[in-house]
């Protein structure tokens, strides 16, 4: 078990998980743009996307992706980005990588509809 970059590589389960080094600081790392920035919106949503496909390309265990998904979209929400913006995104993912995100088994649209509705975002 040990970090790489932005990895955290477990021998004994044989998984990659993404390692998030803002963790170990004492203070806080601002993680993306907030909506009310003068930064176009888009910048928010395509960083949300490319993450999402990061995500998807670094860890090997479904639980995982689950959960660093779940921590994005917080995040994207508490930067003050819509639901309908993460919905076109997630929908947007989920038409041009299906295939990456297929190891997952996952129907987006449900899953972003549950996790909201769970958080009460709706």
């Amino acid at each position: 078990t040990g970090h790489f970059l932005d990895l955290h590589l477990d021998r004994n389960k044989g998984s990659i998980d993404l390692y998030d080094k803002r963790v170990d600081f004492s203070f806080e790392v601002i993680r993306f743009t907030s909506a009310s920035s003068n930064c176009p919106r888009t910048i928010g949503t395509n960083t949300m996307y490319s993450q999402i496909i990061r995500i998807a390309r670094i860890c090997s265990k479904r639980n995982d992706f689950l959960r660093n998904l779940h921590s994005l979209i917080e995040a994207q929400i508490q930067k003050g980005y819509t639901i309908e913006e993460i919905k076109r995104t997630m929908s947007k993912l989920n038409n041009n990588y299906q295939h990456i995100l297929k190891p997952f088994q996952l129907n987006t649209r449900r899953l972003v509809n549950n996790w909201l509705k769970e958080a009460n975002f709706q």
